[in-house]
C-alpha cells in the first residue's frame, strides 16, 4: 500500500472517529454497576435522608432525559455517516450505548447527591445537572475532531475528579483507573476494527472504481462497435437510396422463400422490373430528380404488392419483387397488372411532372427449377422480351426457349473455342465446263476438324451462328484463308479462282467493303477477280439499294459475286434483276431431280433461259452423275459441279486431281431430253 492510500484509509478513520463513542456504552454501564453499589451500601446503613433520595431520583430521570436527547440526535448524525459498518452491528451498539448513557447519566447524578448529603438542596440539585450535562453535550457533538472525542472523556472523569475532595482519594482513583483501563482496551479494540472496515471499504472502492471505469470503458467501445456494426451490416444489405434490401439480401430472403414453398407445396414468382424511359429523366432533369423520381417509385410499387412479399432494388433502374405462396399462375397476374400501373402513374416532384413505364419479366418456381441466381436471371431474360414486344408490359419466362438458347450459347461457345485453335479447315469443291473439259475454279467448303467428332460438316454448325459476331470472324476467316490457298496455287504456276459463300448478315456489314479491301491488302500478289463471293438467293436482304452499292463497290475493287441457290426463294427475279451479279447458280434440288421429274426439268431450263437473258453466267450444282452433266450440256449450261465430277477435297488434293481429271466421252455424245 502506498503512502497516498494510507493517508486516504487515515482520513477516512479521523471523520468516523465519533464511532469511538459507541465503545462508552459498555464502560458506563460497568461503572454505573460500581456506583451503584456504593450507594446500595450507603443506603443499607441509612446514611442518605429521605429528601436526599427524593432529590437524587429526581436528578436521575433529569439528567437521564437529558443526556439520552442528546444522545438520539448523536445516533441519528452517526447512523447516517456509517456505512463502513455492518447495519447488525450498528444496532447492536447502539442499544448498548443508550442503556449505558442511561445509566451513566443516573449514577453520575446519584453520586453527587452522595457527596454533597450534607450541603443545601438547591448546590445538590445544580451540581448532576451541571455534570451529567457536560457529559451528555460531550457525547452528543456530531464533530469528527479528536477534541470532541477527548472532551467527552474528560467530562466522563469530572465526577470521579470530584470525589477525590468528598470522599476520599483511594476510592476516586480507583475509579478512575477502571475507568481508564476499560476505555482503553475498548477504544482500541474498537479502533482496529474501524481501521480494518475503513482499509476494506476503500480497497473495495477503488477496485470498484477502477472496474467501473473500465467497464464503462469498454461499455461505450462495445456500443461504438455495436453501432459502427449495425451501420456496416445496414449498407452491405440495403440499398442506400431506397433502402430496400439489395441483391445480396435479395439471394438470402429468396432462398428462404424457396424453402418454404417447397415445404408448402405452393409456387413463388421472381419479378424483374426495369424502367423504360428513366435515362431520359436523369438526362433531362438531373439525378437528383432522378433519385427522388426513385425512392417515390419504390415507395408505391412496395404499397402495391402484399403481404409477405418482398421488394428489393438491384441496382440502377431495376428491382426485384418476390411474389410467395402462388397457388397458381394466375395468383400473380393482378399483382402485375398493379405493379404496370404504378410505375406508369405521373410523378410530381418539385412542381416537375415525369412519367415512365416498366417492363417486368417474371419467371415461376418450381416449374423454373433452378437455383436462386438463375431465377434472377431467367426474370431479366424475360423482362427483355417485354421490352423488345413494346414495354410497358410483362413477360413469362419460357423454359423451353430458354434450355434452345442455353444450347445456342454452349455451341456458339463451342465454335469460337474452335476457332481460336483453328479447328476449321477448308475443304475445295472443284468447278468445270464440261464442253471444254477444263476446271474454272473452284468453291470453297468449310469444315470443322473437330477432335472427337471428327470431320464435321457446315450444316452442323453454321446454322448456330448466324446472325451473331462470331459469323464475321469466320466469315473473314474463310476469306482470308482462301486468298492464301490462291497465293499458293498461283505460286505453284496455277491460277485457280475460289468462290466464297458469305452470309447477308455479313455482306450488310457497313464496314463490309473496308474488311474486304483489307483482306485483298494482305495477298497483293493475287489477283482479285480470282475472288468470287457467293450470296444465297434465299438470304433476307433488307436493303437491296444498299447491298446494290456494296457489291458495286466490291467489283470496284476486281471482286465479282454469284447468286447462289437461284430458284429456291421468292426474290430470284428482284434480286437478279437488281443485284450486280455475274454469275447464276442452279440449286442442287433441281438439278438431281431433272431426269425423273418434268417439274425440275422444266425450273432448270427456266433458268439457264432466264440466265441467257439477263446474260448471266450460270452453273449447275449438284451434279452427280454422267446422265445429269450429259443433260445440262443439251439445255444449254456447260459449267457444273458436284459429286459426279468430284468431292471437295483438301487443298493438298486439287492440283493431283487436275492432273488425273478428264470429261467424260459422253458428255461430247449427248442423250436425248425427250427420253427423260
Amino acid at each position: 500500500m502506498d503512502i497516498i492510500e494510507k493517508q486516504q484509509i487515515q482520513s477516512q478513520v479521523d471523520r468516523h472517529r465519533l464511532h469511538l463513542l459507541f465503545a462508552e456504552g459498555p464502560v458506563a454501564i460497568v461503572t454505573s454497576l460500581v456506583i451503584g453499589l456504593v450507594l446500595i451500601l450507603f443506603l443499607l446503613n441509612d446514611v442518605l435522608q429521605p429528601i436526599t433520595l427524593a432529590s437524587w431520583t429526581l436528578s436521575i430521570v433529569t439528567v437521564a432525559i437529558l443526556r439520552l436527547l442528546f444522545i438520539k440526535k448523536t445516533i441519528n448524525n452517526l447512523s447516517s455517516d456509517t456505512p463502513t459498518l455492518p447495519p447488525k452491528q450498528l444496532k447492536y451498539y447502539e442499544t448498548i450505548y443508550a442503556v449505558g448513557a442511561f445509566l451513566n447519566g443516573a449514577l453520575l447524578g446519584g453520586l453527587s447527591l452522595l457527596m454533597n448529603a450534607n450541603w443545601p438542596l438547591g448546590t445538590q440539585l445544580i451540581i448532576p445537572f451541571v455534570l451529567g450535562g457536560l457529559s451528555a453535550a460531550a457525547a452528543s457533538s456530531n464533530s469528527s475532531s479528536l477534541s470532541s472525542y477527548y472532551s467527552y472523556v474528560f467530562s466522563s472523569l469530572l465526577p470521579l475528579s470530584y470525589g477525590l475532595f468528598v470522599i476520599g482519594f483511594q476510592f476516586a482513583a480507583a475509579l478512575v483507573i477502571l475507568y481508564l483501563i476499560m476505555m482503553t482496551i475498548i477504544s482500541k479494540r474498537f479502533n482496529n476494527v474501524l481501521v480494518n472496515n475503513i482499509r476494506l471499504r476503500f480497497e473495495n472502492e477503488s477496485l470498484l472504481g477502477e472496474l467501473t471505469e473500465s467497464n464503462k470503458t469498454q461499455t461505450h467501445l462495445l456500443l461504438q462497435q455495436k453501432e459502427q456494426h449495425e451501420i456496416l451490416d445496414k449498407m452491405a444489405h440495403y440499398d442506400i437510396l431506397t433502402n430496400l434490401p439489395n441483391r445480396e439480401l435479395l439471394a438470402t430472403h429468396l432462398n428462404q422463400a424457396m424453402t418454404q414453398c417447397q415445404r408448402r407445396q405452393k409456387s413463388l414468382a421472381v419479378v424483374l422490373l426495369d424502367l423504360d424511359g428513366f435515362k431520359k429523366i436523369n438526362d433531362t432533369y438531373g439525378h437528383e430528380l432522378g433519385d427522388k423520381m426513385l425512392i417515390n417509385l419504390s415507395c408505391r410499387i412496395k404499397d402495391v404488392l402484399r403481404e409477405g412479399d418482398t421488394l428489393s432494388r438491384i441496382g440502377g433502374d431495376e428491382f426485384v419483387a418476390i411474389l410467395s405462396d402462388l397457388d397458381n399462375i394466375a395468383s400473380c397476374y393482378s399483382v402485375l397488372d398493379r405493379l404496370l400501373k404504378a410505375s406508369a402513374t405521373p410523378i410530381n416532384i418539385d412542381d416537375i411532372v415525369m412519367q415512365v413505364s416498366a417492363s417486368i419479366g417474371f419467371t415461376l418456381y418450381p416449374p423454373d427449377d433452378v437455383d436462386a441466381e438463375q431465377l434472377v436471371r431467367h426474370a431479366d431474360q424475360a423482362m427483355y422480351m417485354a421490352k423488345l414486344a413494346g414495354k410497358n408490359r410483362y413477360h413469362m419466362f419460357d423454359t423451353a426457349q430458354d434450355k434452345a438458347v442455353q444450347i445456342q450459347r454452349e455451341s456458339l461457345g463451342n465454335i469460337r473455342s474452335a476457332l481460336e485453335r483453328r479447328e476449321f479447315v477448308l475443304h475445295y469443291q472443284p468447278q468445270v465446263d464440261m464442253r471444254l473439259g477444263k476446271v474454272i475454279g473452284v468453291e470453297a467448303l468449310i469444315r470443322w476438324q473437330h477432335p472427337v467428332r471428327g470431320l464435321v460438316p457446315p450444316l452442323e454448325f453454321l446454322p448456330a451462328i448466324e446472325g451473331h459476331m462470331i459469323s464475321l470472324e469466320i466469315g473473314e476467316w474463310v476469306i482470308e484463308t482462301a486468298l492464301a490457298q490462291a497465293m499458293q496455287w498461283q505460286s505453284k504456276g496455277e491460277y485457280i479462282p475460289i468462290s466464297v459463300n458469305i452470309s447477308a448478315y455479313q455482306l450488310q456489314q457497313p464496314d463490309f467493303v473496308r474488311r474486304l479491301e483489307s483482306l485483298l491488302a494482305a495477298q497483293p500478289n493475287v489477283n482479285p477477280h480470282s475472288l468470287k463471293l457467293e450470296v444465297l438467293e434465299t438470304s433476307s436482304l433488307s436493303d437491296l439499294r444498299q447491298v446494290s452499292t456494296t457489291m458495286q463497290a466490291c467489283r470496284a475493287l476486281g471482286v465479282e459475286f454469284a447468286l447462289d441457290d437461284f430458284g429456291t426463294g421468292y426474290s430470284s427475279l428482284t434480286y437478279l434483276r437488281r443485284l450486280p451479279v455475274n454469275l447464276i447458280k442452279i440449286d442442287q434440288s433441281f438439278v438431281r431431280g431433272m431426269l425423273t421429274d418434268a417439274d425440275d426439268l422444266a425450273i432448270v431450263e427456266g433458268v439457264i433461259a432466264l440466265a441467257k437473258s439477263f446474260k448471266r453466267n450460270v452453273i449447275a450444282e449438284g451434279v452427280e452423275t454422267i446422265e445429269h452433266a450429259t443433260a445440262l450440256l443439251q439445255l444449254g449450261c456447260e459449267w457444273a459441279q458436284g459429286y459426279g465430277i468430284a468431292r471437295p477435297m483438301p487443298a493438298n488434293e486439287i492440283l493431283r486431281w487436275m492432273n488425273n481429271w478428264q470429261p467424260d466421252v459422253a458428255w461430247q455424245v449427248g442423250i436425248n431430253l425427250n427420253d427423260i
